[in-house]
């Protein structure tokens, strides 16, 4: 899911024809595993299992996906910066 709930244009700035925006996005994202076969893609695999398997131990719902206790998810949002 991905909502915009703000999205404007700033007057005073402009290059060429462009004017720079400013947009404010809620967005619900779902950690997942991935599983799947790592041959495909130019990528260092190890890097990428690496990668997976700190996710893993360090979920952020929990202290890891395998562990069956898991807190509870934060309503709160965080921010992000896309670019």
């Amino acid at each position: 899911l991905l909502d915009c709930t703000q999205y404007k244009s700033i007057q005073g700035v402009k290059h060429s024809d462009h004017k720079p925006v400013i947009a404010h996005f809620r967005i619900k994202l779902k950690p997942a595993l991935h599983t799947e076969n790592l041959s495909y893609g130019k990528f260092n695999r190890e890097v990428y299992k690496r990668g997976c398997e700190q996710r893993e131990r360090h979920h952020s719902l929990g202290v890891g996906l395998r562990n069956t206790k898991r807190r509870t998810a934060n309503a709160r949002s965080s921010v992000c910066v896309l670019q």
